[in-house]
């Protein structure tokens, strides 16, 4: 179901519901599927805050190292300049 229909079935109000057996299986249904899309929703979230990291230490040290390389070559010119 679409995320627009799976939210018009969600947020209809209660006098709007028939107690027939048909609406609450398609009711329950839809809690189930709105369900397993949020525990769906939390695992992607948790696995892109992991990676998150994992890819700012990386490149944290890639920075550094990268400034040390410029520091080492700035200071370099400086020694063949005066000497």
């Amino acid at each position: 179901m679409s995320d627009i229909m799976l939210h018009g079935v969600l947020n209809t109000p209660p006098d709007l519901w028939t107690d027939s057996e048909i609406d609450k299986i398609q009711r329950h249904s839809r809690y189930v599927e709105a369900s397993e899309r949020i525990k769906q929703l939390e695992y992607d979230n948790e696995f892109l805050l992991s990676k998150n990291k994992e890819l700012y230490k990386r490149y944290k040290f890639i920075s550094v190292t990268s400034l040390s390389i410029s520091i080492a070559f700035f200071l370099f010119a400086i020694y063949r300049l005066f000497s």
